[in-house]
């Protein structure tokens, strides 16, 4: 009797080994997302994959694209930091702070050439040419650089629900991927004498 239960025990120990290379292997995807987290996987690397258009929402799902979308509203790339894409939503912080930069230059230059052409005027009665040519042009650079500001966030507000819901579809892809396990069983015969074998598990 000792013997018998010494070869199931040993022969549990032989089996462990390969059952545990084939549940990683038939696994990969449920425990990718189990074990390593949301943060793992980028945008970027998915997003050729999935057309957003096509997304409906699950109980569970990761990301609330409109959560994300009202968040890049009020502070650009908010809603991309939100969906776990920190180098996205910082890049795109960061631009807004250039444009902002950049228009405040564009602004104070208008504004300077405007006081300075008055004072020319009112000492020699004549508008300065010189002054004219960069206010306007100052002008028309801060109109594009408006434009362009308004464009990015216009665009960053869709992007941010893109990103939620092509992120949410990959995990839902995951959640229903199929797993396969094959897991040892021990149990007895009619006999009760201890047997062992291996059992099959699959869980949707």
């Amino acid at each position: 009797m000792k013997l018998s239960y010494i070869s199931v025990v040993a022969g549990l120990f032989m089996t462990l080994l390969p059952v545990c290379c084939f549940s990683q292997t038939t696994a990969y995807h449920e425990s990718a997302f189990m074990e390593q987290g949301v943060n793992d996987v980028r945008y970027r690397d998915i997003k050729g994959y999935y057309n957003h258009r096509e997304y409906s929402a699950w109980v569970g799902d990761c990301y609330i694209p409109g959560v994300a979308g009202v968040a890049s509203f009020f502070l650009p790339g908010l809603g991309q930091c939100y969906c776990d894409e920190w180098g996205r939503g910082l890049g795109i912080f960061g631009a807004n702070v250039a444009f902002a930069l950049l228009g405040g230059a564009e602004t104070s230059l208008m504004f300077y050439e405007a006081v300075k052409g008055s004072d020319n005027y009112r000492k020699y009665g004549t508008p300065d040419a010189d002054s004219n040519l960069i206010m306007g042009a100052s002008a028309a650079a801060l109109l594009v650089t408006v434009a362009g500001a308004a464009t990015l966030n216009i665009w960053n507000i869709f992007d941010a629900v893109r990103v939620a819901k092509v992120k949410n579809m990959y995990y839902q892809d995951v959640r229903r991927h199929p797993v396969i396990v094959l897991a040892p069983a021990v149990g007895t015969d009619y006999g009760m004498n201890p047997t062992l074998g291996l059992g099959l598990k699959l869980t949707f």
